[in-house]
């Protein structure tokens, strides 16, 4: 008879909750507009002009290698640096993918490291996800979407996403414009998006194009995330591709 698990071990249990963890801060959102609830959301991969901008076209296309580096601010004070790469396009099963690592640090200030497989021309569609790095654990991990979801049902607003999503289309109406300057002093134009609760900035010149997070419900309006650095080559995964391909299963889950 096959065994069945009727509670996880807390190693196990602290690994998934890092894993969800991880995929909910890698990219800090705060969504202009409410987020739909549709999985399946697509969005363009292709730029066009709003002739009322000097220079956003929306998310710039993306090659292997691309990377952002952002801090996370927390409520509590804290602050943590997080970075995305883009890995290319890959097929899986016959399904073709985004694939996407994430990773940095917690609140907590502890490891974490996923990558995403998301498919193409879609938001949230994961197709394969593997993590590692909690707490020295030198396992790699296999996650599940429904997993993520069970813990997190909103993690979809969180996912980086490579092309551009509607709420910041460039042919939107009232869009400010004007210029930010990372602290390592790259200088790129952003275009921005006020919505219900923040404001966020975007750029078409900078990987996954969220360049500032911005909380407008507290006064005075607080910064939740901006963009520490980023690349238009050289970013290299964590996780290997062994790591990836040998990724192991969790137990079975009590529910």
């Amino acid at each position: 008879m096959k065994k069945r698990y009727s509670a996880l071990s807390p190693v196990i249990l602290s690994i998934i909750i890092l894993v969800i963890v991880g995929v909910v801060i890698g990219i800090i959102y705060i969504t202009p507009k409410k987020p739909s609830s549709h999985s399946q959301e697509s969005v363009s991969t292709t730029s066009t002009i709003n002739t009322s901008s000097s220079q956003y076209t929306g998310f710039m296309l993306m090659h292997k290698g691309d990377w952002s580096e952002v801090v996370a601010q927390y409520s509590s004070g804290r602050s943590a640096h997080q970075k995305a790469i883009y890995l290319g396009e890959e097929t899986i099963k016959g399904i073709p993918t985004d694939r996407i690592e994430l990773r940095g640090n917690t609140e907590d200030g502890s490891h974490f490291v996923v990558q995403l497989w998301i498919k193409k021309g879609t938001r949230f569609d994961i197709i394969k996800a593997a993590s590692k790095g909690f707490k020295g654990d030198p396992n790699t991990y296999c996650v599940t979407k429904s997993m993520i979801e069970r813990f997190v049902p909103n993690f979809e607003s969180q996912v980086p996403s490579v092309g551009t999503p509607h709420q910041y289309q460039p042919t939107l109406p009232d869009i400010s414009f004007g210029n930010y300057t990372t602290p390592t002093g790259k200088t790129v134009s952003v275009a921005k998006f006020k919505g219900d609760i923040g404001e966020s900035w975007v750029s078409s010149t900078v990987p996954f194009g969220i360049v500032k997070m911005i909380d407008t419900t507290t006064n005075p309006p607080k910064d939740t995330m901006y963009l520490y650095d980023f690349g238009l080559a050289n970013g290299q995964p964590e996780l290997s591709d062994e790591e990836v391909n040998h990724c192991k299963t969790f137990p079975s889950l009590p529910f």
